[in-house]
């Protein structure tokens, strides 16, 4: 990505509703997992460490990403050492394997998205578990995937498929980013027409609608462990390594 989107992620990622509600979301699903005591977490593409600090609720973490700018508003939050790496041939050297990898909105910046799963796998303990979340639904694909260098977004078919061709088990995959589903496509046909730098949404809104919008969203917190949801903007999958 480009250095302003990542200035930019660094300034919204504590305020903006869409990340504090993804984190949310996130954080439910991980406190569902049946971790080990002193899980050992890695993320990959980490950006500028807005997830690190609800990672470290559940263990030791170790987090990458490729950008130079990145890295260092990764150390500069969550003061530990991030690397620097990318998927799926700079992948850097851990003295271990890992009971938890993240990939949160990481395969759809990689162009052999396959080949980066299977690097990330060898990297994960037998029975370790592995997250990724994807924007779903290519009919969506506009402004903001361009200025974030996506190269695709994904149906829950073709991440299934991708998935179920490794050596992992299926524990859940689901859309989220549901309740708000429609406005996320009315957004996206406004781009089309408005074409302006950057696409409706991206910038922090006023307080009044940053907080319904992130109320809305985190709603799904509450539910998205009992049940998956029909649709939704992104996609969110939870496997478990099987055993060699």
């Amino acid at each position: 990505m480009e250095d302003r989107i990542y200035r930019d992620m660094a300034l919204f990622q504590e305020r903006h509703w869409w990340f504090r509600a993804r984190r949310d979301i996130l954080c439910t699903i991980i406190g569902n997992l049946e971790l080990p005591e002193k899980t050992s977490i890695l993320e990959i593409g980490c950006g500028t460490g807005g997830n690190i600090g609800m990672l470290k609720q559940f263990g030791y973490v170790s987090a990458m990403d490729t950008d130079e700018l990145a890295v260092a508003w990764a150390k500069k939050i969550s003061h530990l050492k991030i690397d620097k790496g990318g998927l799926p041939d700079n992948f850097p050297f851990y003295p271990h394997k890992f009971d938890l990898i993240c990939l949160f909105d990481v395969l759809e910046h990689i162009e052999r998205d396959l080949d980066a799963l299977k690097e990330t796998i060898k990297w994960l303990k037998d029975e370790g578990w592995i997250i990724i979340t994807v924007p779903a639904h290519m009919f969506l694909f506009g402004i903001h995937d361009i200025n974030m260098h996506h190269f695709r977004r994904y149906s829950k078919e073709k991440l299934k498929q991708m998935l179920m061709g490794l050596n992992l088990e299926i524990v859940k995959l689901t859309y989220f980013n549901t309740i708000l589903f429609p406005a996320m496509i009315l957004a996206r046909c406004l781009d089309y027409f408005i074409k302006g730098e950057n696409s409706t949404g991206y910038n922090i809104p006023y307080l009044f609608l940053n907080q319904l919008l992130y109320r809305l969203f985190t709603m799904e917190k509450q539910i998205i462990n009992i049940m998956d949801m029909p649709v939704g903007s992104s996609l969110i999958a939870v496997c478990k390594k099987s055993r060699n």
